[in-house]
């Protein structure tokens, strides 16, 4: 990608040995553009959490703004972990002008979910999120599974296209 946090580039960046914040998201822009050309629609997946990036200026957030493109979070999925997060996620794209959609949650299972289904929780935390951002709302819960819980065809499918 435009966008590199390899060991050292921090330091690279302050002290002015790399492209510069602004030069860094123009490159993130083109690339963007150049992958959606005759698509309706673009991924831009982010690094980590928000604001990893901003000591360079290219945080999620900024880069998100630098691209016009609204955000879908991914949080971890529960109860009260999944509010929290989603909030100190959403309010720190919504300070950087950003549109936040809403989450999808990663990783349920029955003990972070309390017992309730995907379902279940999904309408209880929109309900919630309905509270401080009625504009946003959790699309759907990824459940925990790790490879062996898939049958031998799905786990060589996985493992090709990853």
């Amino acid at each position: 990608g435009p966008i590199r946090y390899l060991p050292g580039f921090t330091q690279h960046f302050l002290n002015g040995k790399t492209y510069t914040s602004r030069e860094l998201l123009a490159r993130a822009r083109a690339a963007v553009e150049e992958i959606g050309k005759g698509k309706k629609v673009v991924v831009v997946d982010g690094v980590g959490y928000p604001a990893v990036g901003s000591i360079c200026g290219t945080s999620n957030a900024e880069v998100a703004y630098a691209l016009g493109a609204p955000v879908l979070l991914v949080g971890p999925a529960g109860v009260g972990d999944s509010l929290d997060s989603f909030n100190m996620m959403r309010t720190f794209f919504e300070a950087h002008r950003v549109r936040v959609l809403g989450s999808v949650l990663n990783k349920g299972n029955a003990k972070n979910m309390k017992g309730m289904t995907s379902g279940e929780l999904q309408a209880f935390l929109n309900g919630a999120i309905g509270r401080y951002a009625p504009s946003c709302c959790v699309f759907g819960v990824v459940p925990e599974m790790s490879l062996q819980d898939l049958d031998l065809e799905q786990r060589t499918e996985t493992v090709v296209r990853n």
